[in-house]
């Protein structure tokens, strides 16, 4: 039915990738009597039906999304153009975990890249230089620069 599981987060999480492995065993008092599962006319998966696996880090990426969908307003993914975003706007971290934007979505997209834009432009022209973490200056989509 359900099993609640809590994930404490630790330092290690920040550089690497862990996985809980959840294996179902039969007991006197518990069968699995899921001998296997038909995913196509031709395979058998019987590893699916008895294991559920885990992944979590503490590591923010671009995720599937941001070159297909995102770069048009932000540009190239760096943790730290998301992070000035995230401290100046408020731009959630799972922003661009979206496939297909809404038009509120986009809307917001716009709002996050424009202004973000702005302000790197802003600084710029006061001496201050944003830097990626490239060490090239910071900019956005290229509508947005």
């Amino acid at each position: 039915d359900s099993l609640p599981v809590r994930l404490l987060r630790s330092p290690d999480l920040a550089t690497s990738t862990k996985k809980l492995i959840l294996r179902l065993q039969q007991s006197g008092d518990f069968q699995t009597d899921l001998q296997y599962r038909i995913m196509t006319t031709s395979t058998i998966d019987t590893s699916a039906m008895l294991t559920f696996t885990i992944s979590m880090s503490d590591i923010l990426t671009a995720g599937p999304y941001w070159d297909d969908v995102y770069s048009i307003y932000f540009g190239t993914f760096s943790l730290k153009k998301v992070m000035l975003i995230h401290d100046q706007l408020g731009m959630p971290l799972n922003f661009w975990s979206v496939a297909s934007p809404t038009n509120q979505q986009r809307a917001q997209a716009i709002y996050y890249a424009s202004l973000t834009s702005r302000y790197l432009a802003d600084q710029a022209n006061q001496g201050n230089i944003i830097l990626d973490e490239d060490g090239t200056p910071m900019k956005m989509g290229t509508t947005y620069q």
